[in-house]
């Protein structure tokens, strides 16, 4: 062994045998079993930066985080080793962007990530998959920067998202664990015939990811023998309590799971065998020196902009953003109030337990919002807060500073004319809810709510959409309701701006995209209780029946409208 790595190894006995391990499954001498250039490489790196525990399995989007065994088996009866799979790209071709100006994706950024692209292509033998920048075609890859790590697992159809951070972009193996994602694979430790390699130490597992160590994937015999060593094999402290113990271990001695340098030789013959090339390839294909891209050099690249540091502050901030509900007595409830901003009666006099329900008026104008934000921040209340902003006006961030890290829900009302990208130089930590309330004309541009990914809630009551661009909605991995059409009237006051826009969301073909969502996305316009969506701070989201998200459409008939009793949002689909 090398001698570093062997003074690396004792380092870490002294470290790790203080770990306390219950359960007669892992050994006490539990850390032999991972090789010592793997577990260097792990040192002083959190998995957590790679994993997020709010994304199903710290990085799969299509996934619920809470969905028991019988479903997520039900979700994978068909993988890319079933014939005719339609997640498997068509020839093995994956085109595919960067999205370099709305999502803060640097020129070495967007360098890396094509070489991690050119090192699969490679190590694949070059032809079997070809990474391809984008032209015309309808399914590719979008590259992004969010505030996690996450992939579709296989093709999707469509544009589908790789969301990177700053801690994937550190290594071309955690970039390509997530193209491995969207070339059909899964995590290898939820295969169904893991239990015989690997043992998961559930002690030591967050409680919230619990539902992560289930094994329900099965690829079927062609797929090949399990792979402690691929690249998309979860780390072995991935979701722990306590760092220094492990929550998944190898069963034989000095594994390389969890390392980062490169696909295995079975991941290799995984996809091979999957995007029927294996016969074709050659096998002397060396992943650990692959030729990389000729890229022409560009520019040096610019210092980091405000909006990009804020995200990677943003980030720290959803992760450990809690309430303690302060008291705040009467007087000091009403002393925030200016001529047209207010606490509403519903914060009960700033009772304890309960979060602050706001309001400015129209005519409240912007210094005046940002002296009752203001104010909101130095009641220091650690409580979460509803506020609603209405009429036309322009929305600062040095105005929502002072409370930006208490809004759980902005409601913005009475605006025609309404562009969400104006609501981009917003700084909204804590914010898991937006909604329009009688606005007109709203236009939802594709990148609008790349900077507000912890959104659970997007909710336009009585209100209408002069355009939504396709993919808008895809950026938001934790979405759990929508609303497009509650308010608005199905008798004879109906307006004829509402009765258009009815037939554009719902009857419309440059709309399709949007149905297609919501028909694979189901539970987005399902009837939800109080608080399913979202309970924290002292706010909770409103329970919310069907007709307060969309009122169904037949297109087939003269008036538009169907029966209240027809579920799907359109029926009679004249696109289908």
């Amino acid at each position: 062994m090398d001698p570093f790595l062997a003074l690396l190894s004792a380092i870490l006995l002294s470290v790790f045998r203080g770990y306390p391990v219950s359960g007669r499954a892992i050994p006490d001498n539990w850390y032999s079993l991972i090789s010592a250039d793997v577990v260097s490489a792990t040192v002083g790196r959190d998995p957590r930066d790679r994993f997020d525990p709010d994304v199903f399995e710290g990085d799969l989007m299509g996934f619920e985080t809470d969905e028991p065994p019988s479903v997520l088996r039900a979700k994978t009866v068909t993988t890319i080793f079933t014939p005719d799979s339609s997640s498997r790209w068509s020839n093995g071709i994956i085109p595919y962007t960067i999205n370099g100006t709305t999502s803060k994706l640097r020129n070495s950024d967007r360098r890396f990530i094509e070489n991690a692209l050119q090192q699969i292509q490679q190590a694949l033998g070059g032809s079997c998959i070809q990474f391809v920048p984008r032209k015309t075609e309808v399914d590719f890859i979008n590259f992004i920067k969010g505030f996690a790590c996450f992939s579709n697992v296989g093709r999707q159809g469509g544009k589908q998202l790789i969301s990177v951070t700053q801690d994937c972009l550190q290594e071309p193996g955690a970039i390509q664990h997530l193209v491995l994602h969207a070339l059909g694979l899964f995590h290898e430790n939820a295969r169904v015939v893991r239990n015989t390699f690997v043992t998961i130490n559930r002690d030591n597992v967050l409680p919230d990811a619990i539902n992560y160590f289930n094994a329900y994937v099965d690829y079927g015999p062609s797929a090949g023998p399990y792979d402690v060593e691929s690249l998309t094999h979860y780390p072995f402290t991935v979701f722990a309590m306590n760092q220094s113990g492990p929550t998944i271990l190898p069963k034989k001695t000095n594994s390389r799971m969890g390392q980062l340098d490169g696909l295995s030789s079975l991941d290799i013959a995984k996809i091979q065998t999957a995007y029927g090339c294996h016969q074709l390839e050659s096998s002397t294909a060396d992943p650990s020196n692959p030729k990389l891209l000729d890229i022409t050099p560009d520019p040096p690249d610019q210092p980091a902009t405000p909006a990009s540091t804020s995200q990677v502050d943003r980030k720290q901030l959803l992760k450990h953003a809690q309430f303690q509900i302060r008291d705040i007595d009467r007087r000091q409830c009403s002393s925030v109030n200016t001529a047209n901003c207010r606490v509403m009666p519903g914060s009960k006099n700033c009772k304890r337990g309960f979060g602050l329900i706001t309001q400015c008026e129209a005519a409240a104008d912007n210094l005046e919002v940002g002296q009752f934000l203001t104010n909101i921040g130095r009641l220091n209340a650690s409580r979460g807060m509803e506020f609603t902003i209405k009429g036309r006006r322009t929305f600062s961030n040095d105005d929502f500073a002072p409370a930006a890290d208490v809004i759980i829900i902005l409601i913005i009302a009475d605006f025609d004319g309404l562009a969400m990208s104006m609501l981009r130089s917003l700084n909204l930590p804590a914010i898991t809810h937006i909604g329009l309330s009688n606005c007109r004309n709203v236009v939802i541009g594709q990148d609008d709510f790349l900077f507000f990914p912890r959104l659970t809630m997007l909710v336009l009551y009585n209100s209408t959409v002069a355009r939504i661009e396709q993919g808008a909605y895809e950026s938001l991995p934790l979405l759990q309701q929508v609303a497009f059409d509650g308010g608005i009237p199905l008798d004879g006051t109906m307006t004829v701006e509402q009765r258009d826009y009815l037939w554009l969301l719902h009857c419309d073909c440059q709309y399709k995209w949007l149905r297609k969502f919501l028909d694979k996305n189901r539970n987005l316009i399902t009837a939800k209780q109080a608080g399913e969506v979202h309970a924290f701070g002292g706010i909770m989201s409103h329970s919310a029946t069907i007709r307060q998200m969309y009122a169904p459409v037949d297109c087939a008939r003269k008036d538009l409208i169907g029966e209240l009793t027809q579920i799907p949002f359109t029926v009679n689909d004249p696109c289908s």
